[in-house]
């Protein structure tokens, strides 16, 4: 609790989640569905597979409450 996801394969997630947001299904730009899309069940996993990359292994960069690991 508390941890925020910063970057994943060194790319940070604002870049990610834009990159994202180009293939939710949404009317017009509205952005607050396809968070909710993508935070609220599996399909974040599914669209990075599907639609960025489909790498071996992840680096995960996180900041915890205590500062960034």
């Amino acid at each position: 609790m508390g941890d925020e996801v910063i970057a994943i394969n060194h790319h940070p997630i604002d870049s990610i989640e834009k990159a994202l947001f180009k293939y939710v299904p949404t009317d017009g730009d509205i952005e607050t569905s396809k968070e909710q899309l993508l935070t609220g069940s599996m399909a974040f996993n599914i669209y990075y597979y599907l639609f960025l990359e489909r790498p071996e292994a992840f680096v995960i960069t996180f900041k915890t409450t205590r500062g960034m690991k």
